[in-house]
């Protein structure tokens, strides 16, 4: 039994593979924990130029797409 869990020990068979799923849920986190300030901020851009538009009576016009 010694011999059979020093072997397993040893090997390095699927280390890589869990080196890449940290990896992958390190920048996965990440991304998730600066959506949302990222969200906000834009959210306040938006707003401020919106504020600005509206303030010195500027309007957007849709003039359609090319869809259309």
């Amino acid at each position: 039994m010694k011999h059979l869990f020093r072997r397993f020990r040893d090997s390095e068979h699927g280390a890589v593979t869990v080196d890449w799923v940290v990896l992958t849920a390190v920048i996965m986190a990440a991304v998730v924990l600066l959506t949302v300030p990222l969200r906000d901020a834009m959210n306040g851009v938006l707003t401020s130029v919106s504020g600005y538009m509206d303030a010195t009576g500027t309007a957007v016009v849709s003039r359609g797409s090319a869809l259309d």
